[in-house]
């Protein structure tokens, strides 16, 4: 996990995420997920990325309005519009822009 942290603040996020993933197969913890999603729609690898955050929100993650957030970047790239204005709206005051940029809100 230290490894890839330091992966991840030199911006090597293939290597961030090879040592996430394994640290995910001996603790599947919320945030490694997030973290994980976050390394994963750096690569824009939007799919991989949405999944991560699927599963961080499945396992509770604490800050559930960012992962929400990402998860619609994801999913708005990956051509589910309806999906990425959902989440964004659920998230609040976070995603204000991207709703009213993308979604039509005011």
């Amino acid at each position: 996990l230290k490894r890839g942290e330091c992966f991840a603040k030199m911006e090597i996020y293939s290597g961030a995420i090879d040592d996430y993933t394994r640290a995910i197969s001996i603790a599947p913890k919320p945030d490694l997920y997030f973290d994980r999603g976050f390394f994963y729609m750096q690569l824009k690898k939007y799919p991989e990325a949405k999944a991560d955050f699927d599963k961080s929100l499945e396992l509770n993650v604490a800050d559930e309005k960012l992962a929400k957030h990402n998860r619609g970047i994801c999913s708005y790239f990956i051509g589910e519009k309806e999906s990425a204005c959902k989440d964004w709206l659920s998230a609040g005051e976070v995603s204000l822009d991207f709703l009213k940029k993308y979604c039509n809100q005011n």
